[in-house]
């Protein structure tokens, strides 16, 4: 009788795992994904305005932040030598 009600129990007690796992996992994934998300916007808006849009105050009026190459000329001899 005890053995019969083990084997009922076990029966019962693998899906019911799973079904708790499956639970606790989406649920788990689902607020990391909203919580990890949610903080790095918060964070990009506080601190990004200030590092990722700021404009060199030597060229204000310029609307790019590539700087001119120097020491590259249109001379064959040099060419040969850049590439």
């Amino acid at each position: 009788m005890l053995r019969r009600l083990f084997e009922r129990l076990k029966r019962i007690q693998r899906p019911l795992i799973l079904i708790v796992q499956r639970v606790i996992l989406q649920s788990s994934l689902f607020f990391l994904y909203y919580l990890g998300f949610g903080l790095s916007r918060a964070f990009m808006t506080v601190f990004a305005r200030r590092t990722l849009y700021h404009r060199p105050r030597s060229r204000p009026s310029r609307e790019t932040y590539w700087r001119e190459a120097e020491g590259y000329d249109l001379d064959p001899n040099r060419l040969i030598r850049q590439s």
